[in-house]
C-alpha cells in the first residue's frame, strides 16, 4: 500500500515523525478523468483518499 501523511494544515510530510495528529491518505489510482471527491487529494498525478480504518478493513474482508 502506498500512502501519504498530511498534517492538519494540509502540508504533506515526507520525513519520519511520531506526530499523532497526522492524517493518512492511501493511494486510489491515477487521476485520469479529474473526478475525485472533496476528501480526496491529488498529488503528482496520483489520487489519494483519506484512510478510514473501518472501510479499509471491510473492503479487505470482502476480497
Amino acid at each position: 500500500m502506498h500512502a501519504l501523511l498530511r498534517d492538519p494544515d494540509g502540508n504533506f510530510i515526507d520525513y519520519e515523525t511520531l506526530d499523532p495528529n497526522l492524517e493518512v491518505y492511501e493511494v486510489v489510482g491515477f487521476n485520469i478523468d479529474d473526478s475525485f471527491g472533496a476528501e480526496d487529494v491529488l498529488y503528482d498525478g496520483v489520487l489519494y483518499r483519506k484512510y478510514d480504518e473501518n472501510s479499509s478493513i471491510q473492503s479487505f474482508k470482502m476480497r
